[in-house]
């Protein structure tokens, strides 16, 4: 989401929330990943431009992920990846704020998804961009391979 789609990450809100909402995936056993963009855009993808950690919850048992140096904020596929059978799915809503500001920006979510073994999977994160603090223009959400379809919806929250 940036500028192009009609979108403006401005200082129009106090915060922003992104809904995912039923994103299915083409290939099987894929996780999804969160980039950002500077002017231009201009989507940040280095090796170590990331870091995350995130809490999954797979029936009983829990899983604790993360990196202090990865190529993007990973919001699901550690323990139990992504499937892609018919009926499989991925939501998520990722809260952030002052996009416009010169800062160290959070991303937090809460996420889940049916896995690759019909599992349900319940994880919550945060995570950041650490090059710099920085102004960002736009929120890509990708998978780890292949391609995603379903509906991303942003919403502001009002400023009081």
């Amino acid at each position: 989401l940036h500028g192009t789609h009609n979108v403006v990450l401005d200082d129009t809100y106090d915060a922003y929330v992104l809904e995912l909402t039923n994103l299915t995936v083409s290939n099987d056993g894929v996780g999804i990943g969160l980039r950002i963009a500077t002017a231009g855009p201009t989507w940040k993808s280095g090796a170590s431009d990331y870091d995350w950690g995130l809490q999954e919850i797979i029936a009983t048992t829990v899983n604790f992920r993360g990196d202090a140096a990865d190529d993007a904020i990973d919001l699901a596929g550690h323990t139990s990846l992504i499937g892609n059978a018919a009926g499989e799915s991925f939501s998520s809503s990722i809260r952030f704020s002052n996009p416009e500001a010169t800062l160290w920006t959070l991303f937090d979510w809460t996420a889940r998804w049916t896995g690759v073994s019909s599992n349900t999977v319940y994880a919550n994160g945060v995570g950041r961009y650490i090059i710099a603090a920085t102004a960002f223009v736009g929120v890509r959400i990708f998978p780890s391979a292949g391609t995603v379809t379903g509906r991303a919806s942003l919403y502001g929250i009002k400023k009081s």
